[in-house]
């Protein structure tokens, strides 16, 4: 039997939801992007993604060093490629807010602009 969520097929492909939004994304990048990672496993849900990301984000630069688990999806501010290059990912409905420039957020931390703009 499966986790669930989005890494079970059955639950995927019924599911259907208009709009999937993350704030300062905390999962590591290259796990989000692999070839049957959770992105992929959202496009087939979603109508529109949408990542609001900050590179200077304090947290989540504490979590990586901490965590030792690699650049966070949510520091991320280019386009989303797939691991290693080349090509891209198929899906034209993702959109990646750059907000590192933003002056509003909170006491230097960078991890909760949303709330403030």
């Amino acid at each position: 039997a499966d986790s669930g969520g989005t890494g079970d097929a059955a639950v995927a492909e019924g599911l259907r939801l208009p709009t999937v939004t993350f704030l300062n994304a905390t999962c590591p990048a290259e796990d989000f992007l692999a070839h049957e990672g959770p992105l992929q496993r959202l496009i087939c849900c979603s109508g529109r993604i949408t990542l609001y990301c900050d590179h200077n984000d304090f947290a989540l630069q504490t979590s990586e060093i901490l965590g030792g688990r690699g650049p966070s999806i949510g520091r991320r501010n280019t386009p989303l490629l797939p691991p290693g290059g080349g090509g891209s990912i198929r899906n034209t409905n993702i959109d990646v807010v750059d907000c590192t420039s933003m002056d509003a957020n909170v006491s230097g931390m960078r991890h909760s602009y949303f709330d403030l703009n």
